[in-house]
């Protein structure tokens, strides 16, 4: 994951798994994935893709932990709340509507999202 920051010299960093590092980042690069936290932007290969605030938080989440398997329980309590940490078909839900919009941007560019089965989802760097 490639975190970068706007400072005095307007340099990028490297920034592994780090937690704290990766709430302030102002945007996240996992591939050719681009997601701008500040703005609520995301593309995909320099396409645009509309996200509804839930998938885009969804998104969110999986782009802070790139290559690493999140839980079902960890994914739903981190995007919707505690309340719905049983609710697996929400997020199975929401899972095939952000995977149906990233291909619609860049048809072809393979499994992005990755299902880990009676597991979890991790997200894959997209490549060009």
């Amino acid at each position: 994951m490639r975190t970068l920051t706007a400072g005095r010299k307007g340099i990028s960093g490297r920034l592994g798994l780090h937690q704290a590092g990766a709430e302030t980042a102002p945007l996240l690069e996992v591939g050719i994935l681009r997601i701008d936290l500040a703005k609520r932007d995301v593309t995909l290969a320099g396409a645009s893709v509309r996200l509804t605030p839930k998938e885009f938080d969804l998104l969110r989440q999986l782009a802070r932990h790139p290559g690493r398997v999140l839980t079902q329980r960890m994914l739903l309590t981190e995007v919707w709340g505690p309340e719905y940490i049983d609710d697996s078909h929400i997020l199975r839900t929401f899972i095939h509507q952000l995977r149906s919009k990233l291909d619609q941007a860049r048809p072809g560019s393979g499994a992005i999202i990755v299902t880990d089965p009676s597991v979890g989802y991790r997200l894959a760097a997209p490549s060009s």
